[in-house]
């Protein structure tokens, strides 16, 4: 039955949807049809005056000799109208007005034409065009045509002229202190009550001036129309005449008849036969008795029926709210257990909460008979406290959690135990390491160093609770799905904020686990900055965390978590949410929602953004034209990225690992390699003063850029050491060749030998400068090759041979005289600075 009901309501549907796509299509031709009549009249008139206008002056120019235009056919009927010319456009239905407020006796005033400001009566109204004539003002000659003549009508004939009702305004008689007086209502409109009248030509509604709530009388409205009896017209008594009496016994209808009326086959019908009604009703009992009969076996029976009482002694356990209630025996059991041991030093956090329990259960079988005296409201519970306390057994802390839900009178008492389970754990914690201390050390001296260096008591260790901790059920403050992640990992994650200041973390959307997060308390820098080079605008928001900026070190032993970098798109959140799961509705920007988020959250730390104050690059974005950009393209070693100077430091991404220079990290700041197009910049960290300062170069940058970033460097008081005397090139043996000469009589061979050992120091001192302006691996050189170099510089020694084209002995002479082969220039090239001698 559910089946024929659904049916014929689909079918309803269909038809009824039919209807209004039927009638909305007519209703657009009509609107096109009428527009269109309105067009065509308006043209005809306009043309019509032209014409008339264009005859009368052709008349008064030409005079005498003018045209006898009152002649042949339009002899006796010139100047007259044709009656269609003067008919409005019909107006569509669903275009008219809802009340027309002036019926035929109604005083008008007129508001245009001949006529305008006289007042007449109101002879007719045409509701389909909206307009009305009026009695012996504004009227016009028609011409007669031939099939409508007889002996009494002429060629012409007088007719009023059809006039819009707003070309009208409607006059009243009002009546103050006993005197009558006439106004002219500019605004009038249409209401209840409405009446029926027995003259037919007054309309059912009332009419009001607008402002004045004053009602406006009809004309004649009591006016009971006269009928004529003609003698075609049925007279009142046959009318009136019962000819046929209704009967319960008969029907007015055979049933084939009814049938046919009503069509018995139709899908739109919703009148059935009772007893088909019922053989349909007990189709779908059968079909739903056949859907719910199980074959049951007698061992099967005995089954389900011992399962139906296991539950009801599962339920008779459990109190108004579904959970179990603790028997008397237990609670006594576990009350004497912890009197015995409450001497104990180390108390667990399942200890206390068993008295928890236990405290609980008695207050709650105990509630029927002790009379509750001044009862307070629940109280907030801070979860911090709860967690903190708990966070070694997460089964014991969601039993905890669970309690409270249960039990919201009792998160008071909650709290004080989890506050008494901290600081029982931190007085214990100084004697458990005394005593693992004093076992290490009974230890033999081999055991005792492996379990020192295996994250003992000698060094730190990554904490096994946080990383149990990030994976915790927690409360939420907020949460956020499908962000597309690019580090650690390049996959879409739910970001979430933990309640608390706990973790920012990551969720995996399909399997539901953790998949890396970071503590609130440990997260040093939060940037937000804008992905370069991409058609649609987009956001990296970068999460940095304490010793992972790649500048610091870290501690020996530490655990560092990972840094995050995600992407948010530009507009609106689609799918971001506050901790209790509602849906977060608003036209702001996600970034800036986010961005809130995070500074509410974290509070330590605030989220940094590029600003113009600071830096703009030369070259605005390519992908986005007219937009600032605030980003360096630069490479570092084989690996391009992105500079950003910020106002806390400049950062190189976004490929891992991110790398963050803050401004208490930079020692200095030089350029090298200044060339026509680009240049090199180099930074020099130094965390502490124990630290040997390390250099990052940054090349291949856009000279474009040299201005901005030079600007940026001096605002922040960054010195620069591009002058520095360390990045000199020198220039080496400057006398050396002077004092070979002199000595090689004397010496001989001795002074061979250390000429060799003075030019292997040589260029052991030019390839360590190398190393330090390049990332590239440099070939080494062979001290004892005689000077034979694949640089691009060449030694005194070859041009001597160029011009002299002597052989060993002159070589010798060359060299004794102008002093030993220049290394340096040999290596560095056309880079070697030129050093004047002293």
């Amino acid at each position: 039955m559910q089946k024929v009901i659904q049916r014929t309501t689909l079918a309803r549907n269909q038809a009824a949807r039919k209807a209004r796509i039927l009638k909305e299509k007519q209703q657009r031709l009509d609107v096109v049809k009428f527009f269109r009549e309105r067009d065509e009249f308006q043209r005809h008139q306009i043309d019509t005056h032209k014409a008339a206008v264009k005859a009368r002056h052709e008349d008064w120019y030409k005079g005498p000799l003018a045209p006898q235009r009152d002649s042949g056919l339009t002899a006796g009927k010139y100047g007259a109208l044709d009656p269609q010319d003067t008919i409005l456009p019909r107006i569509p239905k669903h275009l008219r007005r809802q009340f027309i407020n002036i019926a035929p006796g109604d005083r008008v005033v007129l508001l245009t034409g001949p006529d305008q400001g006289k007042i007449c009566e109101v002879n007719s109204v045409d509701v389909e065009s909206e307009s009305l004539t009026v009695n012996d003002r504004n009227q016009a000659d028609y011409r007669v045509p031939g099939y409508a003549k007889d002996e009494n009508t002429g060629d012409v004939i007088v007719n009023p002229v059809p006039i819009p009702i707003d070309d009208v305004r409607l006059v009243c008689t009002l009546e103050d202190n006993g005197h009558q007086y006439e106004v002219v209502a500019k605004h009038v409109h249409g209401g209840g009550p409405f009446l029926s009248r027995s003259n037919t030509s007054t309309p059912r509604h009332t009419r009001y001036i607008s402002g004045e709530n004053i009602r406006i009388p009809w004309p004649e409205e009591n006016k009971v129309d006269k009928l004529t009896d003609e003698d075609g017209d049925t007279s009142r008594k046959e009318v009136e005449y019962e000819t046929w009496t209704p009967s319960l016994s008969l029907m007015p209808f055979k049933a084939s008849i009814m049938d046919e009326l009503r069509n018995k086959y139709s899908k739109y019908r919703t009148r059935h036969d009772p007893a088909w009604v019922e053989a349909k009703k007990l189709e779908d009992l059968r079909e739903e008795f056949l859907k719910s009969r199980k074959l049951l076996t007698p061992a099967g029976e005995y089954k389900a029926k011992l399962a139906e009482q296991k539950a009801a002694i599962r339920q008779s356990r459990k109190d108004e709210n579904g959970n179990y209630i603790m028997d008397q025996a237990t609670s006594d059991f576990i009350a004497q257990f912890i009197t015995n041991y409450t001497t104990l030093v180390l108390v667990t956090p399942a200890k206390a909460s068993i008295m928890a329990f236990a405290a609980i259960n008695n207050s709650s079988r105990s509630s029927s008979t002790i009379p509750i005296v001044n009862q307070q409201p629940p109280v907030a519970v801070n979860y911090a406290v709860i967690d903190n306390a708990f966070a070694a057994d997460s089964s014991l802390r969601k039993r905890v959690y669970d309690a409270i839900t249960a039990s919201p009178q009792h998160g008071a008492l909650f709290h004080d135990i989890a506050q008494y389970t901290s600081r029982l754990l931190q007085q214990s914690q100084p004697l458990q390491q005394r005593q693992l201390a004093k076992a290490i050390s009974d230890e033999p001296a081999i055991k005792k160093r492996k379990l020192e260096g295996n994250n003992g008591i000698g060094g730190p260790a990554p904490s096994a609770t946080s990383v149990h901790d990030l994976k915790v059920d927690s409360p939420l403050q907020f949460y956020v799905q499908d962000i597309s992640f690019a580090v650690p990992q390049r996959k879409k994650l739910t970001l979430e904020m933990t309640a608390a200041g706990g973790y920012l973390r990551a969720r995996n959307q399909t399997s539901k686990e953790i998949e890396f997060g970071i503590p609130v308390k440990d997260i040093q820098h939060v940037l937000c900055l804008p992905v370069p080079e991409k058609a649609q605008r987009q956001t990296n928001f970068c999460i940095i965390p304490r010793y992972g900026d790649g500048v610091t070190p870290v501690p020996d032993g530490a655990s560092i978590p990972d840094q995050m970098v995600f992407t948010f798109a530009d507009g609106p959140a689609k799918a971001a949410f506050t901790g209790a799961g509602q849906r977060v509705e608003s036209d702001e920007n996600g970034e800036a929602l986010l961005r809130g988020w995070l500074n509410n959250a974290i509070g330590h730390t605030k989220v940094i953004r590029p600003d113009d104050r600071e830096f703009v690059s030369a070259t605005p974005e390519a992908h986005r034209k007219g937009e600032k950009a605030y980003h360096v393209k630069a490479h570092r070693g084989s690996k391009d990225g992105y500079l950003f100077f910020l106002s806390t430091g400049i950062l190189f991404g976004f490929k891992k690992p991110l790398v963050f220079f803050s401004f208490e990290n930079i020692e200095s700041v030089s350029y090298t390699s200044v060339l026509q197009r680009t240049f090199n910049l180099n930074i020099t960290t130094r965390v502490d003063e124990e630290q040997e300062p390390q250099e990052v170069e940054f090349s291949m940058i856009d000279q474009a850029d040299y201005a901005g970033i030079d600007a940026y460097i001096k605002n922040h008081q960054l010195q620069d050491a591009s002058l520095a005397e360390a990045r000199r090139a020198k220039k080496y043996n400057v006398n050396g060749g002077k004092a070979a000469g002199a000595d090689g009589e004397q010496n001989g061979e001795g002074a061979t030998a250390t000429e060799g050992e003075e030019e292997e120091t040589e260029l052991q001192k030019a390839q360590r400068e190398l190393e330090d302006q390049e990332d590239e691996e440099e070939e080494d050189y062979d001290p004892g090759s005689e000077g034979d170099s694949d640089g691009s510089g060449s030694s005194s020694e070859e041009e001597d041979e160029d011009e002299d084209g002597g052989g060993d002995d002159d070589e010798e002479d060359e060299e004794d005289e102008d002093g030993d082969i220049d290394l340096v220039k040999q290596e560095l090239g056309s880079e070697a600075e030129h050093v004047d001698e002293d």
